[in-house]
């Protein structure tokens, strides 16, 4: 195969995996903020959400 040669499989695997990945970082990212406006501090959400206190941190 050429690197000249576009492989439309590849690239659409490509993108739905992108969007996946998007989708789960927004899913995440809106579970903390709910979390969040109760009033749970970053270490309850994280071991709510089985996760770092230092990503949570970052994904708010």
């Amino acid at each position: 195969m050429s690197i000249y040669e576009y492989n439309k499989d590849f690239e659409e695997k490509k993108l739905r995996k992108a969007e996946f990945e998007y989708g789960q970082h927004e899913l995440l990212k809106t579970q903390i903020q709910k979390k969040l406006a109760k009033g749970k501090s970053f270490n309850e959400i994280a071991d709510a959400l089985e996760g770092s206190p230092l990503i949570i941190r970052v994904c708010k």
